[in-house]
């Protein structure tokens, strides 16, 4: 093209800029094929591309002069270092991809590296996770709902105190794995919670209930198989708002592939159990270092002793 066209080009860009109310000046480094584009007051219409005249060399718009939508056809993508990274468009989804070991991190602009979130699918490992110490929650209807704390031991817990459930009623969790302990919740107000654990009601006619199976460990060899150990609270705390100890009530244990119970004395006379029921206990036998088994039954607050003088050697009798 001649120095004559070329200028003749120039002047018709910018008379068209003009004429639609926008600067073209900086059009004056790019790359604009005449015959593939049109200018007008409908702004600059045509095929092809129009790109910087070295790579990374010009951009869109300006921190202060920003255009106002980007509309892309079936299938666009926006391309980051010829690859490294796009954002695309398949069958109406919206599809975010990075080279291989890429992360997708989501922050806010201006916040801590604590406040990103990272998402990672590499082939070989997937996860969502934060940046720093910062606990990653999970959310429905616009409020936090599940949070996964950022300091051992990484507790998942709902964000507010008994507002969520594993599993339900017709979506139940299989098994549960746990290590040493599975705690219920402890309430210090008043109104303590009852917990209660039970399989699922039959359903049909003439269906029989499940079982409920507790088992001790299991042991190897010659080794002793974990017990079966039933606790209860006391009632003696040195104030009235202390929380008051646990107490062995019962202990089931496997006596060469036979069972056996192991209750512990009793420091004090049971109440009376009430019409219908019987307690069974352990106190002190009529000789010294002896135990007896005693019952109670009804609303008669005196035992009756089933066996006496059990034993020997036992302390504080």
């Amino acid at each position: 093209m001649s120095r004559v066209r070329r200028a003749t080009l120039f002047v018709a860009l910018m008379l068209a800029g003009a004429l639609a109310g926008a600067p073209l000046a900086s059009l004056a480094g790019a790359r604009i094929s005449p015959s593939r584009f049109n200018f007008g007051g409908n702004g600059l219409t045509g095929t092809g591309a129009i790109t910087p005249n070295a790579n990374d060399g010009g951009a869109l718009g300006s921190a202060t002069l920003s255009y106002s939508d980007a509309f892309l056809a079936t299938g666009g993508v926006i391309n980051w270092n010829n690859g490294a990274a796009t954002i695309r468009e398949s069958g109406g989804d919206v599809i975010i991809e990075g080279a291989a070991g890429g992360v997708l991190t989501v922050a806010r602009i201006g916040g801590s590296a604590g406040a990103s979130a990272v998402i990672i699918n590499d082939g070989s490992f997937s996860g969502i996770y934060t940046l720093g110490a910062a606990a990653l929650s999970f959310g429905v209807n616009s409020a936090a709902r599940w949070s996964i704390e950022a300091a051992s031991p990484y507790t998942l817990s709902p964000v507010t105190d008994g507002s969520a459930d594993l599993g339900a009623a017709g979506t139940r969790l299989r098994s549960g794995y746990f290590a040493t302990s599975l705690v219920a919740p402890l309430y210090t107000s008043a109104a303590a919670t009852a917990i209660s654990a039970r399989p699922g009601a039959a359903s049909g006619a003439d269906q029989a209930g499940a079982d409920f199976t507790l088992s001790g460990g299991q042991s190897t060899g010659t080794g002793t198989g974990g017990n079966v150990v039933i606790s209860a609270s006391v009632h003696a705390a040195a104030s009235a708002s202390s929380v008051n100890g646990l107490h062995t009530v019962a202990t089931f244990s496997n006596l060469h592939q036979g069972g056996a119970m192991m209750l512990p004395r009793a420091t004090g006379d049971a109440a009376q159990p009430g019409s219908g029921n019987v307690t069974l206990y352990v106190v002190c036998g009529a000789n010294a270092g002896t135990l007896a088994i005693v019952a109670k039954s009804g609303t008669n607050n005196t035992h009756t002793t089933v066996v006496n003088n059990l034993g020997s050697g036992n302390s504080g009798c």
